[in-house]
Parts: structure tokens; C-alpha cells; sequence
């Protein structure tokens, strides 16, 4: 039987290990995502990393998109878009975000506008891996999804790695922890 849990939550303990949340949940797994768009352009970045309960990352990507409605849209696809690419089943996999909207419209179940509609598709995503729970979390414990949002949107390419990460990750996550 699958539950989702949704809470708006926010961390404000500073923890030693900014991921240090996996192991509040005694979880095996989180999920970091976050957006960013350039009103100007309408281009968009979307970010996301699996992590282990030992902070390595197992799974991350991004993706470069030339247009969204809004930013509310982005984080959400934000979201959206790494739940329909996972192929394992995650019992109580926290979903950190650093936007409130997108948490709170996840939680929300409303269906009265364009947005609702993607944060049900959520809802039913995430109800495949069984037990997510979302939690908002300031960006200061989301950097590495942030700056993987920030290389999206100025390179305007879409990337995908389960191996090793790139550089400029490995350089942020040695500035983290380390």
C-alpha cells in the first residue's frame, strides 16, 4: 500500500552535513531538484540528483528547456521530470525543493488551474515509487541541484549522468563537505 506524505516543512537546523536530512529520515535516498528561468528569454533549467544516505550522488541531470509559463511551471517540472524517469521503487523517498509554491501546490489538490493539473500529475508519479514525501528546504541545503540549474541555463544543454559527476560538481561538493 502506498502513502504519500506532504510537508511544508523547513530545515533550519545547520547541520555539519547539509544532506544530513537522508539521515533525519533514516531514508536510503533523496531527491534534490530545483529550477530556474530567465524571464527575458523564457529559457529554463531544471536540475535534480539522487543522493545516498552517505551524501554520493548515484543520478542527476539536467535539462534545458527554451520556454515555460513561469517559474511555478519550471519548479514544478522541476519535480515532474525526474519522478517519470526513475526506474526504481523508493520506500519514503524524501523530494527536497527550495520552492514553496511548488510544495505547497503538490500538497494542494485544487485542480483549477494549469499548474494544479501538472502537480497532480505529480501526485500520480510519485505515487509509483511508493511513500514519497516533499519537503521545501532552504536553498543554502540545495546548492549543488541550484548550480546544476545555473550550467543548464547558460549552456542551454540538456545532460544525464550516473557515473561520475562533472567538475564543476565535484568542485561544489568538495566546497560543501569537504
Amino acid at each position: 500500500m502506498c502513502r504519500m506524505v506532504y510537508s511544508t516543512q523547513v530545515f533550519r537546523q545547520r547541520p555539519e552535513h547539509p544532506y544530513s536530512v537522508a539521515r533525519t529520515f533514516f531514508t536510503n535516498h533523496i531527491l534534490c531538484v530545483d529550477a530556474a528561468r530567465d524571464p527575458e528569454f523564457g529559457k529554463t533549467g531544471l536540475g535534480w540528483m539522487l543522493r545516498n544516505k552517505d551524501g554520493l550522488i548515484q543520478w542527476a541531470g539536467t535539462i534545458f528547456l527554451h520556454f515555460t509559463m513561469d517559474v511555478d511551471w519550471a519548479e514544478l517540472l522541476a519535480i515532474k521530470l525526474p519522478l517519470t524517469r526513475l526506474q526504481t521503487n523508493f520506500e519514503n523517498l524524501p523530494i527536497l525543493s527550495d520552492s514553496t509554491n511548488a510544495i505547497d501546490l503538490i500538497r494542494l489538490k485544487a485542480n483549477i488551474s494549469d499548474h494544479d493539473l501538472l502537480a497532480q500529475d505529480i501526485r500520480l508519479e510519485a505515487a509509483k515509487l511508493c511513500s514519497p514525501e516533499f519537503f521545501h528546504i532552504p536553498r543554502s541545503y540545495n546548492l549543488v541541484a541550484h548550480d546544476l540549474v545555473q550550467k543548464a541555463l547558460h549552456s542551454c544543454i540538456t545532460t544525464v549522468w550516473t557515473d561520475s559527476m562533472p567538475m564543476y560538481v565535484g568542485t561544489h561538493v568538495l566546497k560543501l563537505f569537504g
